[in-house]
């Protein structure tokens, strides 16, 4: 759970923007925020946006926001029984799901658009966007691991457009006939060999939201025999093609094209995100374990929390050494004195171990 601001303002004033991830299917949930948003409505778009659908989490992960470090929100999820955790400070790595997806959905929107005015108006795209898109640690779409099936996208709305150009592939060609319902109703027969593609082509977003056909049943496969052809019944249908105004059918092209675009920029934005991953990977990074004494980087902390000098090209790279008191994954709480002023959980990156000629 974080949010993202600086966006330009809306329609409404709103320049940011709350995300939540689902850490086990990855789904997200998007909700136009303003910069003076409270404690109070953030909780209650958390229960009108995640739990009226989800119901509540065994925990949620933010970052130190105050909206999320404050009494109200600390008492209303106690009451609820959910886990309260946070990012640490100055790398929330902690909160590394929702830090990454705050990344690409800024590259999207900020890809997109005339009009940044109506940013707002294609964030429920793009929210579908990045629930429909394979995540590359599961293999799966968000929908698909949350519901084990997936969405028709609006490119399966087929509509004529009374003026559009002969040769539009908006739901099957020229002749509004699709090859690929000329053999509808018939029997697909199956060699042994191409049993495992097939099952798992059945199984993509690709052939799952086809605009061509709409699937009645996926395979019939028995996968204990490997010898034995078997029988996959498409059963494809023409979906209906009703002519309706150009009203009506520009506003369903216009939403397929920002569906069109927003999933480019997505993969774009990934594709980017992934080329980076492993030049700030967790790589060769040491551990430490309850009662260790460590070293703290001063790299992003102020100058007047480590020296009395005034400069910061004066203070010391690490401080310390403090002792770890608590260990949460890579989250280490530190016994940091009170009169520096610092929160005491940190990010593993940021620690090192003392030499044993040390003198802070």
């Amino acid at each position: 759970m974080d949010f993202i601001f600086g966006l330009p303002p809306d329609a409404e004033g709103r320049t940011g923007v709350l995300v939540f991830v689902d850490r086990f299917t990855k789904m997200v949930h998007l909700i136009p925020v303003s910069d003076t948003v409270t404690a109070a409505e953030t909780a209650a778009h958390f229960i009108d946006c995640v739990f009226r659908h989800h119901g509540l989490p065994e925990s949620i992960v933010s970052d130190r926001d105050p909206r999320f470090t404050s009494a109200f929100w600390s008492s209303l999820f106690q009451l609820l029984g959910t886990k309260l955790s946070m990012s640490t400070a100055a790398h929330p790595e902690t909160n590394g799901e929702t830090e990454q997806v705050n990344r690409v959905l800024e590259d999207v929107l900020r890809s997109y658009a005339t009009s940044f005015a109506s940013w707002s108006s294609f964030l429920p795209l793009g929210e579908f966007a990045l629930n429909n898109a394979e995540h590359a640690s599961t293999g799966l779409t968000p929908f698909f691991a949350n519901n084990a099936r997936h969405p028709r996208v609006p490119a399966l709305i087929a509509v004529d457009h009374p003026t559009a150009p002969r040769g539009s592939t908006l739901g099957g060609d020229e002749d509004g006939v699709n090859d690929m319902t000329s053999a509808a109703h018939e029997d697909v027969t199956l060699n042994a060999v191409t049993r495992s593609k097939t099952k798992k082509a059945l199984a993509t977003p690709d052939i799952a939201a086809s605009p061509l056909v709409t699937w009645t049943a996926r395979a019939l496969i028995d996968p204990g025999n490997a010898g034995v052809p078997v029988a996959a019944n498409y059963a494809p249908k023409t979906p209906a093609r009703p002519v309706v105004d150009a009203a009506v059918s520009e506003f369903v092209l216009q939403r397929q094209s920002i569906a069109r675009f927003v999933r480019d920029a997505l993969q774009d934005a990934v594709d980017k995100q992934k080329e980076n991953a492993d030049k700030r990977g967790r790589k060769n990074m040491a551990t430490f374990a309850t009662g260790d004494q460590v070293l703290l980087s001063t790299d992003g902390i102020r100058s007047s929390a480590v020296t009395n000098l005034g400069a910061s090209k004066l203070a010391p790279r690490f401080i310390g050494p403090f002792k770890v008191m608590k260990v949460n994954g890579e989250a280490y709480t530190l016994d940091i004195p009170t009169s520096l002023r610092l929160q005491p959980t940190f990010y593993v990156g940021r620690l090192k171990n003392p030499p044993a000629d040390w003198r802070g």
